[in-house]
């Protein structure tokens, strides 16, 4: 028996326990074959119970053991045979004297370890077969010594073990064992093999295959170069023949996926941790050592106390970097967007972003806020953070949807705004969904139609009386009078956040820099995929903000037109249509314009400013920004573009306009910002000698597509190539050996905390109906005799 004097090590599986009485347990219940075999002394290293050798450490020991007198595992499959066998050679030489079985067996000599793996795959290729090593590497009388053998052979892991379900196609595994085998012999340079071909057992079938590493590996560099999922199954399915079919023409997006998995392609920077929960808290510790570029402005984690309005269970993290905070300085005092949205986790929190609009006139996002609390303290909560960090933001327009928390909190932190509109597609969607109160179909869509026109009225006296109007005849018809009073009660007393006329010549009119905003998230940089992991959306976020920086350095450095300048160029384009007997100069500063669908329409133009300097939004050829002029048609009044009937007047009355040579003034400052703020927000451990090596490789595959090489050369850089690849695989050996860890077989394991929802599910109203329920109740309901249907509690059903 095992005798354990000081040491709580075991000798044959190297574990540790805390008591001697631990260290015997153990060895009763797992090592028992191997208990009499053993006797340690005290103090003069280790004996075999058996052949009495003697060994200086437990490695030493634990390798005689398991070698000279461990269990035989090979066990013949043979029905009425009980021989078993510690090697496969001897369990081949077995099934030829034995069994009568035609193992067929041959030797081959490689120079390089390159040539053996070619030959390798091959074979497997050619007999629909695979070869895994067996153990590891052994050394003998300086002769290494590896051992490849069958992947089929052998059982499977068991799910009853706590380890991986079986697949559905079943085990690879057949619960015996094949004699092929691949034994290599490696002497100095040159590489002994005998192998074994014949295999018994099973059937050589292709679907049983792994994916060969070097393919593997391939497909990983293509990925790794940014080419999507599909094309790469396209490129791999198209180059299938019937002559010519592999393992790796059954690829699958799974396999693909497994691959990005195993060869980190995917990673993304926020990425800390596989839980996500320990994920996202370690990244904000880590980003928190910015001092100076810190955009984590609040971090209030679930589980965590507060001293603000949240609970334990709430989360909240607000993030805005420093450019955004110049951005939000420099544009806030126009216009103010908020809106938030919901997919970016599975744990229900909400992504609230506030935006401004640039001198370009894009959208341009200035804080975000992660959080699973929708309320008007929270909305405080967060502007109060952009508060401490900027200062007071008096802005001209607030815009959100009909929400009454946004403008609530803004306006208790912030201060009140000139404007406060609601976005007009969510007041049509409000209007469209409580259309449902009218019956007729043909009055839902006249009264759409009528509340659209009346909100897209410009003129503010004639608004009130049309309002009168619409509500008056709302009410008077039956089947209209609840949506009449819906609507008189919900937006007659505030048609100033909604009708046209409040909002004339400010150019906006939607939240769609928010709506596309948010899209652009999900369906660029999340790829349309579900999110589930917050970690994975604050790098959505934060990569958006990046982009968003690189697009202003574009516009400014390369003068790049916007979407509203191209909107200005096709109104200017337009304008050709608009004859000079069309216009009507009233006085010096005001004309009319006919209108071309409709002549009995005038739009009136009138000058309202000097030309702009340093305004960006402007017409090139007719030398005038979008700041001189109004129009009275919906295109300069809602969108605040320069409408083909200001581009009219420019062109056939002298302005005076002193042209600009060049209206964009040096932004040497913001530039530097940008690049500061671009820079602080990468975050890669790329060296500049692997940044090196990256190209040279790129620009290797570029020529190579380009060349025409001959024979020889071809071959040079393939023996090149396998230097390379044989220097590469050593050293992913490498880190592969220092990140892999010891796991131990440990039921009770501490649970780690993850994030969580703190919605509740909602009932569920579907109660299942049986046919037999269904006539006993219609039978009830034809009674005729006035009988009532009785359900009674102590029935093991009831009727609904």
């Amino acid at each position: 028996m095992y005798i354990a004097m000081s040491s709580r090590d075991c000798v044959l599986c190297n574990t540790t326990f805390s008591t001697v009485s631990n260290l015997n347990k153990h060895l009763k219940r797992k090592h028992t074959d191997l208990l009499p075999q053993v006797n340690r002394i005290q103090k003069n290293g280790y004996t075999c119970d058996k052949c009495n050798q003697k060994f200086n450490s437990k490695k030493n020991i634990i390798k005689h053991l398991k070698h000279e007198h461990s269990e035989l595992k090979i066990k013949c499959s043979f029905e009425n045979c009980d021989r078993s066998f510690k090697t496969l050679i001897g369990f081949s030489k077995h099934l030829k004297n034995d069994h009568y079985i035609d193992i067929n067996t041959e030797s081959q000599s490689f120079n390089t370890i390159e040539e053996f793996k070619k030959w390798k795959t091959n074979i497997e290729d050619t007999n629909i077969c695979q070869y895994v090593q067996r153990t590891s590497t052994k050394t003998y009388h300086n002769v290494e010594y590896t051992y490849y053998i069958c992947h089929r052979s052998y059982h499977p892991r068991l799910a009853s073990k706590g380890q991986r379900n079986l697949k559905s196609s079943g085990s690879v595994k057949i619960g015996k064992v094949c004699p092929s085998y691949i034994k290599v012999h490696k002497k100095g340079e040159q590489f002994q093999i005998e192998f074994c071909s014949t295999h018994l057992f099973h059937d050589n079938e292709i679907g049983k295959q792994r994916l060969h590493a070097e393919d593997r590996c391939q497909l990983a560099g293509k990925l790794g170069m940014g080419v999507t999922v599909q094309r790469v199954l396209n490129d791999v399915r198209n180059s299938a023949t019937i002559t010519d079919f592999k393992r790796i023409h059954l690829l699958e997006k799974r396999d693909l996926h497994n691959i990005k998995r195993d060869f980190k392609i995917d990673n993304y920077s926020t990425k800390k941790h596989e839980n996500d929960f320990i994920s996202v808290y370690l990244w904000v510790e880590q980003i928190k050592e910015k001092s100076e570029t810190n955009p984590v402005l609040f971090f209030k984690h679930q589980g965590e106390d507060s001293t603000t309005h949240l609970t334990r269970d709430d989360f909240c993290l607000i993030l805005m970097t420093e450019y955004q905070a110049e951005m939000l300085k420099k544009f806030g005092c126009d216009k103010i967007c908020i809106d938030g949205t919901h997919g970016l986790n599975s744990y229900n929190f909400q992504l609230y972003t506030l935006l401004v609009v640039d001198n370009y006139g894009n959208g341009f996002p200035v804080a975000f806020c992660f959080t699973n609390k929708s309320d008007t303290s929270t909305y405080k909560l967060f502007f109060e953070c952009i508060q401490r960090a900027v200062g007071l933001i008096k802005a001209n327009v607030f815009m959100s949807d009909d929400e009454p928390g946004f403008y609530n909190a803004w306006e208790s932190i912030m201060g009140p705004v000139s404007k406060q509109l609601l976005c007009t597609w969510h007041v049509l969607r409000s209007w469209s969904k409580n259309l449902s109160k009218i019956h007729s179909h043909e009055k839902k869509t006249m009264v759409y139609k009528t509340l659209k026109s009346l909100m897209h009225e410009t003129d503010k006296n004639k608004f009130y009386i049309e309002l009168t109007k619409v509500i008056e005849d709302l009410k008077n018809d039956t089947d209209t009078a609840d949506f009449g009073q819906y609507f008189a009660n919900n937006y007659s007393s505030r048609v100033e956040k909604w009708a046209f006329f409040n909002r004339r010549h400010i150019g906006i009119n939607t939240n769609m820099y928010l709506e596309a905003l948010h899209k652009n998230i999900k369906y660029c940089y999340l790829e349309g995929k579900q999110c589930r992991r917050l970690d994975l959306a604050i790098n959505a976020v934060m990569l958006l903000v990046r982009d968003k920086c690189f697009e202003r350095i574009i516009k400014i450095s390369k003068q790049k037109r916007s979407s509203k300048i191209l909107q200005i160029i096709a109104s200017h384009n337009k304008s050709a249509h608009i004859k000079s007997h069309m216009i009507l100069k009233v006085n010096s500063y005001t004309w009319t314009v006919n209108s071309l669908t409709d002549p009995k329409t005038k739009y009136i133009i009138e000058k309202i400013n000097l030309p702009c300097s340093d305004c960006v939004l402007r017409c090139e050829y007719c030398k005038i920004c979008v700041h001189i002029f109004k129009c009275s048609c919906m295109d300069n009044i809602i969108y605040l573009n320069i409408c083909k009937h200001i581009h009219a007047i420019a062109k056939v009355d002298v302005l005076n306009v002193q042209p600009s040579s060049n209206v964009i003034t040096s932004n040497t400052d913001e530039n530097d910002k940008l690049k500061r703020e671009i820079l602080n927000n990468t975050e890669t451990n790329i060296t500049e000698l692997y940044k090196e090596i990256n190209n040279k490789m790129e620009a290797m595959l570029g020529m190579y597509n380009r060349a025409t090489l001959s024979i020889e050369s071809q071959h040079d850089i393939l023996k090149n190539c396998d230097k390379i690849l044989t220097i590469i695989s050593k050293e992913t050996n490498k880190s592969t050996d220092n990140v892999t860890t010891k796991t131990t077989n440990v039921k009770h394991i501490e649970k780690q905390t993850r994030f969580y929802s703190n919605n509740r599910k909602k009932p569920n109203i579907n109660i299942p109906l049986s046919s037999l329920e269904g006539n006993l109740i219609r039978d009830s309901l034809n009674n005729s005799s006035g009988e009532v249907l009785n359900v009674h509690s102590s029935n093991d059903h009831s009727y609904l």
